[in-house]
């Protein structure tokens, strides 16, 4: 008998790649790799040694986003299981790391100038037949790794992928970067590479109702079919998304750096993420207030809280096209974005360059430069948007940081007077190797590391910009308030922490010159007509 169901709209689920949660560096071979041994083995040796350390470190506000695993002490044996689990289970990891060290040290032994070709014979065998070497301009000795070779070799393994589904009727989460996912009774683990199509089915139930008997096979032998049905579905149709209707665009903000863009016609959903439906005293839009079908979805840069591959698996089966900027693959710290999500199941992307201009119907995109915000590393897979849609243009700067002015006063005349500008102005990033430091081949000394940071433009950057791009209305975003983003941000504001205090600044100058200006959190809704 058939037993139609809806998806609960508060079931959460993690994408998991060995038991932590999957950001786009837990994807691309590589860099996974030196995640895994550099990053995750030292947090948990180090909290299988002294759990009551890390307990301490947790607590301490000053110590947010630290290498500090999230667990009282009661929980020492299982990540020591999970410890030993996973050098076992990524041992082609662990061995692809260590070729990369090794490949690096060669190259600092004899990577003089001289001819790199007699080096090929001595690259460990984990990466034989998977990178190049090669010379900069500055006849530096580095590697151009074959990433799209790689993802069809032993060191992307697709078995170290599952996914973790919960009911869950609130934002607090474990700071994901530091703190792997145990075992507890409100989760289900199903085992399940991330491009199964069986995920497209299961969050189409979302809106429309399916007989669940087809996505049970996810779950494998969990034991009772009953309790996962239980948990997970109902027989209550959920509330529906009203189309935009009209010859105005409505803008839609879901919180951080997510933004809808609609008119009658098309959608433009810019680096999804958004929050689950359960009530809170904080409103906001959920996967219910998206439209059946999202006509094109923009990336601005690879970063955890803009490529949120929780959002997007689920999002996957509504999505016709994803634009990305455009990288040369090969790097361990710009992997490519269109690699890997077509990796993961994602049929339609496209990689797009600097005022690569493409055709909507009523519109059309184009993407701008991008600066700063990744520590000085040459990255080349990040990109602003200007997006054109019934005549109104909106530009999402994301995180850019205008250390050069010269670049707007040059885009001014291909750009023109803007109808909204939204910028990021989280002006105190975090040092590069909070992110960064795995990927490193050596590491920074701390007052240099601490110097180059993950930062975006402050008041008298964003001011340089609106000279010349003239918005007529100004939206802070992108600030990592919400609270569904603390699992990945690690963010918490005081009214005198710099970028609230710096955004306030930009904020009232905007206003003292009749631009409308706000700062925003949560959700927000206004149309361009």
């Amino acid at each position: 008998m058939s037993r139609l169901r809806y998806l609960k709209p508060s079931v959460q689920m993690e994408p998991l790649v060995a038991r932590w949660y999957a950001w786009p560096h837990l994807i691309s071979p590589a860099p996974c790799a030196l995640n895994i041994v550099r990053r995750h083995v030292p947090i948990m040796e180090s909290y299988v040694l002294e759990p009551a350390v890390h307990a301490d470190a947790v607590s301490d506000p000053n110590l947010l986003g630290g290498p500090f695993l999230d667990y009282d002490g009661a929980r020492t044996d299982e990540v020591h299981e999970l410890l030993e689990t996973t050098r076992i289970r990524c041992a082609r990891q662990i061995e692809l790391a260590s070729a990369i060290e090794a490949l690096n040290a060669l190259l600092d032994r004899h990577g003089g100038g001289g001819s790199l070709e007699p080096l090929y014979a001595r690259v460990s065998g984990a990466l034989k037949g998977l990178v190049e070497l090669v010379y900069d301009g500055h006849h530096r000795a580095s590697v151009r790794y074959l990433e799209a070779l790689m993802y069809r070799a032993e060191c992307y393994d697709e078995s170290l992928q599952s996914l973790a589904f919960s009911p869950t009727d609130h934002d607090a989460r474990k700071f994901v970067l530091s703190t792997p996912r145990l075992d507890d009774s409100r989760t289900l683990f199903a085992q399940a590479p991330f491009r199964s199509k069986l995920i497209d089915k299961l969050f189409s139930m979302r809106t429309a109702a399916a007989d669940v008997d087809e996505v049970l096979s996810l779950f494998g032998d969990t034991g009772s079919a009953d309790a996962i049905i239980g948990k997970l579905f109902t027989d209550h149709a959920p509330r529906r998304a009203a189309r935009h209707s009209g010859k105005s665009v409505r803008v839609r903000y879901f919180g951080h750096a997510c933004v809808l863009i609609e008119t009658e016609s098309l959608s433009v959903l810019v680096d999804p993420v958004v929050s689950y439906d359960y009530p809170s005293a904080l409103l906001r839009y959920t996967y219910l207030d998206l439209p059946e079908f999202i006509d094109y979805v923009l990336i601005t840069h690879n970063h955890q809280d803009h490529v949120m591959l929780e959002t997007l698996l689920q999002l996957r089966h509504r999505v016709g096209t994803i634009l990305v900027p455009n990288t040369s693959p090969g790097t361990l710290q710009d992997p490519s974005l269109s690699l890997m999500l077509r990796t993961i199941g994602f049929a339609d992307v496209r990689s797009v360059d600097m005022l690569e201009e493409l055709t909507l119907q009523g519109g059309s995109i184009l993407p701008l430069p991008f600066l700063g915000e990744h520590s000085d590393l040459r990255i080349d897979s990040k990109t602003a948007y200007l997006v054109t849609l019934n005549g109104k243009k909106i530009l999402l700067g994301a995180d850019s940081r205008n250390i050069e002015p010269m670049i707007y006063q040059r885009l001014a005349p291909l750009v023109g007077a803007v109808d909204a500008l939204f910028i990021g102005m989280e002006c105190d990033g975090a040092p590069l190797s909070w992110l960064y430091g795995p990927l490193m081949a050596l590491p920074l000394e701390r007052a240099k590391d601490e110097e180059r940071t993950l930062s975006g433009s402050d008041a008298a950057m964003v001011s340089r910009m609106i000279h010349f791009l003239r918005p007529g209305r100004l939206y802070v975003y992108a600030m990592g308030q919400e609270p569904w983003l603390n699992h990945v941000m690690s963010i918490r504001y005081s009214p005198h922490s710099p970028p609230i205090v710096e955004s306030g600044k930009l904020i009232e100058q905007c206003r003292a010159n009749g631009i409308p200006a706000e700062r925003l959190y949560g959700s927000a809704e206004f149309f361009l007509s």
